[in-house]
């Protein structure tokens, strides 16, 4: 099997190939393979951007590390494991002596200094945007945080500022889609009025130096690329709850305690120690009582902020707490009167936004800006991909039906299979019983075409552009022609045989091939 993906360095889940209608992977959109009765080979290759393809053999992440590349892969190195009996190839792109004093008595050296993190100094008498934490001002209506000059003068007359959106935040409410974050939604890397990956970052350092609960949000459709491998250096020994969004999102019947157990598995393997981990649904509000009691019990006086990767839905989780909390505290009910905003665009908020939900004299709870993780498949897509690809409803897997007239002996082997126009996937060696299922937004497509025609469509260059068929929108085609086309960046080969269960089992799984930020 030979699989194309638009991904970039980094974690995995976001889109997958999973294995099977009863087993749903856990991590985000998938691309399913289902196992061949007598146990043959299957081989794949994916097509992507460089990154955030992944595969998982038995349910078990296999994911060699990239670098942080923001380039297409142009040459190949192989990476070879073995999980479970099931082979992954992969391909891709090759960074104490005393010091005597006045008086004669030896005093002993100095440790090194350790780096003075970079601290965040506000003028308090600048008011903040209570949706995305810009300050407001009039001068400028490219930066974030603006006003009209009447509006602005007005409402600072009135003293009412502290409960005034930006005009862009105002917009983002009503469904428009406006990036302020360089490099982002096709946008320069510098430009006046974007904020850059590094500024939102450095935002979270003064945790390093306070005594803070952390409460990580991860997405549970893209576990794997919205989870902060380096989320310590950030906030060192503070304790961190894990807050698992978007579970109403996850296909029907998957059990919530597999989620978790699967979780802390991912969890401690990472050498991550948490807290707790509590599965939630800012938009149903499943889980949001067991939320408000972990972060009630673990505070402990401290302030409390909401980190986590662009768009895993921080914002969201605010206001579900605050909206759980305001039932029993009268304080919770006057702050979610101001709540911040959520939107399908990454980097909605810019800045802290502080707000007293413990009680005036309480150390507050802060809503963040989203750490911009740029393996992320979202990293890369313009404003219009963005909102067509963010998740509204419960996902559920589909598999394609296989063309009689294009299939070799009823099986997939020879098959180009198109997701939108950003993943690739062809099926180099399978049996007959070979089946892809695919898990992710409803509105990017899946399109099955003879191997041979993808490969005309790709230069000497190794570089694959889709061609885009009169009457038939292709999903994501402008970001792969914005990025010059996809390369193969892995090859995949599976050994059916070695899956865990009976072999004669024909829907057992075998891996999953995940795209981090495609729906997630």
């Amino acid at each position: 099997m030979h699989s194309g993906a638009t991904c970039r360095p980094g974690n995995a889940a976001g889109c997958s190939a999973v294995a099977q209608d009863g087993h749903h992977a856990l991590h985000g959109t998938h691309a399913v393979l289902f196992k061949e009765k007598h146990g043959k080979h299957i081989r794949a290759a994916c097509f992507a951007f460089d990154g955030s393809m992944n595969t998982h053999a038995n349910r078990a992440l296999l994911s060699p590390k990239h670098a942080s590349s923001t380039t297409f892969i142009s040459s190949r190195c192989k990476v070879h494991r073995r999980v479970g009996g099931c082979e992954v190839r992969a391909q891709r792109d090759t960074r104490e002596q005393g010091v005597e004093t006045d008086r004669g008595e030896a005093k002993r050296p100095k440790r090194a200094a350790r780096a003075t993190p970079v601290k965040v100094v506000r003028d308090l008498s600048i008011r903040q945007c209570y949706g995305c934490g810009a300050d407001l001002q009039k001068q400028d209506e490219k930066i974030a945080g603006y006003l009209p000059p009447d509006k602005y003068d007005l409402k600072k007359l009135h003293n009412q500022l502290k409960s005034t959106l930006c005009t862009r935040c105002g917009d983002l409410s009503n469904g428009a889609m406006l990036n302020m974050v360089a490099g982002q939604a096709h946008a320069p890397s510098a430009a006046l009025g974007l904020i850059t990956a590094d500024q939102l970052r450095d935002q979270l350092l003064p945790l390093q130096d306070q005594k803070a609960l952390v409460v990580q949000v991860v997405d549970i459709l893209d576990f794997n690329g919205t989870i902060m491998n380096r989320v310590r250096e950030l906030v060192r020994n503070n304790p961190i709850i894990l807050m698992v969004t978007k579970s109403d999102l996850l296909p029907k019947g998957t059990s919530g305690r597999e989620v978790l157990a699967w979780v802390q598995a991912r969890a401690e393997g990472r050498r991550l120690t948490v807290a707790g981990i509590i599965l939630v649904s800012s938009r149903t509000g499943d889980g949001m009582e067991a939320a408000v009691g972990a972060v009630l019990r673990e505070r402990r006086g401290r302030p409390v902020y909401a980190i986590g990767a662009a768009n895993a839905g921080k914002s969201s989780f605010v206001s579900a707490f605050l909206k759980r909390l305001s039932e029993t505290d009268i304080q919770a009910s006057m702050a979610s009167r101001y709540l911040p905003v959520a939107s399908a665009m990454p980097g909605t908020t810019l800045g802290m936004i502080p707000i007293q939900a413990f009680g005036p004299k309480e150390k507050a709870l802060y809503d963040t800006a989203g750490v911009l993780l740029h393996h992320r498949l979202n990293a890369l897509l313009n404003e219009d991909e963005l909102k067509a690809v963010h998740p509204r409803r419960r996902l559920n897997p589909y598999t394609p039906r296989l063309p009689e007239h294009l299939s070799e002996g009823g099986g997939p082997q020879g098959m180009t299979y198109l997701w939108g126009a950003v993943v690739r996937i062809d099926v180099l060696e399978a049996p007959p019983s070979t089946r892809l299922a695919f898990v992710g937004p409803p509105g990017v497509r899946v399109k099955l075409i003879a191997t041979e025609e993808a490969d005309r469509a790709t230069d000497a260059t190794g570089n694959f552009m889709p061609a885009e068929e009169e009457g038939e929108a292709l999903f994501g085609l402008a970001t792969v022609r914005h990025m010059g086309g996809l390369k193969v960046v892995r090859e995949v080969e599976l050994d059916a045989a070695a899956v865990d269960g009976d072999v004669a089992d024909v829907d057992a799984p075998v891996a999953d091939l995940a795209v981090s930020g495609l729906g997630g």
